[in-house]
């Protein structure tokens, strides 16, 4: 599968008018440099990790592969919050884990795996030992609702199997290409990373579990193995075939905030809003910290101010804390056409040299891609003196 990295600008092309398409091209090449984060390595490993949950006092749980061997046989490791950096082994079903998560409702974690010869794949752990609750062929990823349900996907097998509380189980949809991840978005409402084969690319799905009702969120991936929700509802997902991690916009599109990571798999956020990032290719547990995802640009009040060579724009945003990317255009008929791009770490964005009773296009982009609507594109004119 050839590996395909769309640069962020042309990623926010259904936010931008078609009058900027044509020069868009040039602006992400020059704001390429600033509009990727790095990621924070926290521990690496001799085994191959694959998910990771944090439980509700902030202990971290990691999930592995084939068990790291230095830590002895384990497949399951603990962090816990008052000692982060040292590892406790938690569990060890005997299996290689495809997926974990954290079922507050019964406080237990809750760990997949494709297969195992005792028939078993779908497991609960805690300080008691390891409990067997499914066998249920391919798990790849498992997760728990706010009222104790579980749903399990099965890769291969193309099924997402829920797992009421109450007991039994039952296929909730079977149409999936292969479902490697999963999340809660909303009460009732799943999102299923849908991995691509060949050459079809992955999708993000929407599931209605009432009705099962089935709603593409994106195309724009490969394989779509970690899923995560941010605190005002938006997704992050992390993309095995590419190594990108995506945020999704206001607007609803999916954008690349970061890249570099060797097929990543669980993804999860901690207490504090730190994305941690199982980098399985990598054998590497990865951070993005919070201040990768704050708060989306606002410049909806704006003060925009011109003269007759130049044009200055503030915006009101009390979060901004790190860079933009301003660029200007020219307005030539239905067009615009490109002038030149600056990166600014303040919310004032000010250009000069400019043409006398011209009018300008003014786009503004968060160094993380984030566009937070039509509202980021500024037009003014130059006055004539």
């Amino acid at each position: 599968m050839q590996k395909r990295i769309p640069t962020a600008v042309l990623a926010l092309g259904v936010l931008v008018p078609a009058l900027l398409f044509a020069v868009l091209p040039s602006v992400s090449a020059r704001a390429t440099t600033s509009l990727f984060h790095q990621f924070i390595t926290v521990a690496s490993y001799t085994g191959t990790p694959t998910g990771v949950a944090f439980d509700p006092q902030g202990n971290r749980f990691v999930a592995f592969k084939n068990g790291p061997r230095d830590q002895g046989p384990t497949h399951v490791l603990e962090y816990r919050a008052s000692d982060p950096r040292t590892a406790i082994n938690f569990a060890n079903d005997g299996g290689n884990s495809s997926g974990v998560a954290y079922d507050a409702t019964l406080n237990t974690l809750l760990e997949v795996q494709p297969t195992n010869v005792a028939g078993d794949t779908v497991f609960s752990e805690d300080l008691s030992g390891v409990t067997a609750i499914a066998a249920i062929d391919n798990a790849s990823g498992v997760l728990a609702d706010q009222n104790g349900n579980i749903f399990v996907a099965t890769g291969a097998d193309g099924t997402i199997v829920e797992l009421p509380i109450s007991g039994g189980n039952s296929t909730l949809v079977s149409d999936l290409t292969n479902p490697t991840s999963l999340a809660v978005k909303s009460a009732g409402v799943l999102v299923v990373g849908n991995c691509g084969t060949s050459s079809t690319h992955g999708k993000l799905i929407q599931i209605t579990v009432a009705g099962a009702q089935e709603n593409i969120l994106a195309r724009n991936m490969v394989c779509p193995d970690g899923i995560a929700l941010l605190p005002n509802g938006s997704l992050v997902v992390s993309d095995y075939g590419t190594g990108i991690v995506y945020r999704q916009s206001l607007s609803g599109s999916f954008v690349p905030i970061a890249q570099g990571l060797l097929h990543p798999q669980g993804i999860t956020f901690d207490l504090a809003g730190n994305l941690f990032i199982a980098n399985s290719g990598a054998k590497r547990l990865v951070e993005m910290p919070a201040s990768a995802f704050a708060a989306q640009l606002s410049i909806t009040q704006r003060v925009a101010s011109a003269t007759a060579n130049s044009i200055t724009v503030r915006w009101a945003t009390p979060a901004f804390t790190r860079e933009a990317t301003c660029t200007l255009f020219r307005r030539q008929g239905s067009r615009s056409l490109f002038v030149r791009a600056k990166t600014v770490s303040t919310a004032t964005c000010s250009f000069t040299r400019l043409s006398k009773s011209t009018p300008y296009v003014l786009h503004v982009v968060t160094t993380d891609g984030v566009v937070n609507s039509p509202e980021a594109l500024v037009n003014i004119k130059t006055k004539a003196r």
